[in-house]
């Protein structure tokens, strides 16, 4: 969210490039099994991309995706994640966590706003 919020302000730009998408996104799903695997969750890697040369910015997809993948690590207690590489570049992490509340969701995109879930598992 707040590098959404730095591209909308101007503070940062996207860098688009050709490059291997699919290869990155899988990469990311590879460096975090273990972690999921050490916590009994099963992680689902599911390509729908299809062919295609695909313009993208490698590093902020990086940023985004390790991002999206550690959280669903850390906040699903128990069962699957699935993560599903759409054509468009979308990306799609889903998992069998908490949730958030309906109290929650409009606070989703709050600078700096953690819900009760990543309330409850913080340290202190």
């Amino acid at each position: 969210m707040l590098e959404l919020a730095r591209l909308e302000a101007g503070v940062i730009t996207v860098d688009e490039r050709p490059g291997d998408v699919r290869g990155l996104i899988l990469q990311l799903v590879e460096t975090m099994r273990p972690e999921a695997e050490a916590k009994g969750l099963e992680l689902v890697w599911v390509d729908q991309l299809g062919p295609g040369l695909y313009w993208f910015d490698a590093d902020k997809l990086e940023r985004i995706g390790l991002n999206l993948l550690a959280n669903a690590v850390k906040f699903t207690p128990r069962g699957r994640i699935t993560v599903t590489l759409q054509a468009g570049i979308r990306l799609l992490v889903e998992d069998t966590g908490p949730g958030m509340g309906d109290e929650e969701r409009p606070h989703i995109f709050d600078r700096f706003y953690q819900g009760r879930a990543a309330s409850a598992s913080s340290p202190g």
